[in-house]
């Protein structure tokens, strides 16, 4: 993110500056990955620490995550997703979650740069950030590098594997779609629908932190197709609707339109 953020975020003249093309310099995970991924740029640092670890307290990778992850290369999506492995700057512009790699000590002259551009054509936005850009390698050891086994290990189809169906199912749809399916899911969640896992995981990682959450059920072995469809379902109550997106205008849908 910009790092004088808070100084520039009530200035209507370069809100577009901020909302649009985030600079990742540090540790973005869950809702600042939500914020920070569905941009036309999205430029990191070596600083960078990129995760969706939404699973581990009994939710799931939310906030677009079943659109952006899941156009990532092979099944490396499904892999973040399930496991909240984190991944750094090199590995995201590898993949695709970053479209530029910046070095840190650059990212002020950058800011700079971008905040005296006046045109909103990508072209233009681009051609500034390029001059900042750097080539960089994944490290021999990054889980990156083993994608084929990934692809193997991830690719398989089983009914308890509901993170799996949202990515994969976010193939198919555009960001809306997504929004728009994740939400409901939120609220079957939220509402303890199916069980009270986000609660107990909430509880056992983050307030008791004593890191042994009582799933229910305990085994993945016994969640049941119906359980899965419910997630997916509407929510039966009078004031209950799916979420409605306001229509963008032209300029910001080619702006926030990912390069992946």
């Amino acid at each position: 993110m910009l790092t004088n953020f808070r100084a520039f975020e009530m200035d209507s003249t370069i809100k577009f500056i901020i909302l649009k093309i985030p600079l990742i310099d540090g540790i973005v995970m869950g809702g600042g990955a939500g914020l920070t991924m569905h941009g036309r740029f999205r430029i990191v640092t070596e600083k960078a620490v990129f995760a969706m670890p939404e699973a581990s307290i009994g939710l799931f990778p939310d906030l677009g995550a079943s659109h952006f992850l899941s156009r990532i290369p092979g099944y490396f999506g499904e892999y973040l997703g399930l496991t909240g492995a984190r991944v750094d700057g090199a590995e995201m512009l590898a993949c695709g979650l970053a479209t530029h790699f910046v070095f840190s000590k650059d990212l002020h002259s950058l800011e700079n740069a971008l905040l005296t551009q006046t045109s909103s054509e990508m072209t233009m936005i681009y051609k500034v950030i390029e001059k900042f850009a750097q080539k960089v390698k994944i490290k021999e050891d990054s889980t990156y590098n083993r994608l084929e086994i990934i692809n193997k290990c991830f690719s398989k189809d089983t009914v308890e594997e509901i993170l799996l169906a949202v990515i994969r199912e976010g193939r198919q749809q555009n960001l809306k779609q997504c929004f728009i399916r994740e939400y409901t899911i939120c609220c079957n969640i939220l509402r303890a629908a199916i069980n009270s896992d986000l609660f107990e995981g909430s509880r056992a990682m983050l307030f008791d932190k004593d890191k042994k959450p009582k799933w229910e059920p305990p085994k993945l072995e016994s969640v049941s197709k119906d359980m899965v469809d419910r997630c997916f379902s509407a929510i039966d109550e009078d004031d209950w609707e799916y979420l409605q997106l306001p229509s963008r205008s032209n300029t910001a849908d080619k702006i926030l339109q990912p390069r992946l």
